[in-house]
């Protein structure tokens, strides 16, 4: 087990940064939001937090239905990976 440098608990994996999977989307969102709204920091981080809840219940639910991690679930999550700039 690994400890996650950010919320301190004992997690299966961290990055190469020391964070688990829900810090490593909390500060990514938290970047993103920042870099291309109005909001301030905290705000910023709050609203990091919302979506990051948002997405861990969605993937347990999914887990749960699937009954544990299929390869199906792996691709769908995969297939959004890609991205075309509307820009």
């Amino acid at each position: 087990m690994n400890k996650c440098d950010c919320c301190k608990r004992q997690m299966h994996r961290v990055d190469t940064d020391g964070l688990c999977l829900v810090c490593l989307g909390i500060h990514s969102f938290t970047a993103v939001i920042k870099e291309r709204t109005e909001l301030n920091a905290n705000d910023s981080l709050d609203l990091a937090i919302d979506l990051m809840e948002k997405l861990q219940s969605a993937i347990l639910e999914w887990l749960v239905d699937e009954r544990g991690l299929s390869t199906e679930f792996v691709a769908d999550i995969g297939r959004g990976m890609v991205r075309q700039s509307q820009h």
